[in-house]
C-alpha cells in the first residue's frame, strides 16, 4: 500500500508544478509557446501518475472503496482537464466559461488526489 501511496504523492507533486506553471500561462492571450508545452508535458506526467496509482491500488486491493472512488474520480477529472485545455489553446478569444471549466477540473483534481491520499493512509 506504501507504493500506492507514493505513486498518489509523486502525481500531487507534478499537479502542483503543473498548476503554478498554468497560472503563469493563463497571465495573457496568446499563450507563451514554452510554457504551454511545459504544461502540457506535466499533463502526460499527472496522467501516468493517475493511471499508475490504479492500477497500483487494483493490484494491491484490499476492498478500499474509498481511495478507489477518489482515484477514479481524478482520472474524469484529468479527462475534463485535457480536453478544456485543447479547447483553450485552440480558441483565438479568451471564453470565460472554459476557464472557469478549467479551473473547476483542476480543482476537482486536487481534491480527489487529497481525498485519495487520506483514504489511503487511514486505509478506506
Amino acid at each position: 500500500m506504501s507504493s500506492v501511496l507514493l505513486f498518489v504523492l509523486v502525481t500531487l507533486g507534478w499537479f502542483l508544478i503543473e498548476a503554478i506553471i498554468g497560472v503563469f500561462l493563463g497571465l495573457k492571450k496568446p499563450y507563451n509557446v514554452v510554457l504551454l508545452v511545459i504544461h502540457s508535458v506535466l499533463t502526460i506526467f499527472v496522467i501516468a501518475g493517475v493511471i499508475s496509482s490504479i492500477l497500483g491500488l487494483l493490484a494491491v486491493d484490499f476492498g478500499k472503496v474509498g481511495s478507489t472512488i477518489s482515484l477514479y474520480v481524478a482520472s474524469v477529472a484529468v479527462l475534463m482537464l485535457i480536453v478544456d485545455g485543447i479547447r483553450l489553446a485552440t480558441l483565438k478569444t479568451e471564453v470565460p466559461a472554459v476557464v472557469l471549466a478549467h479551473k473547476i477540473s483542476a480543482f476537482l483534481l486536487a481534491i480527489s488526489l487529497i481525498a485519495s491520499i487520506v483514504f489511503i493512509i487511514a486505509k478506506i
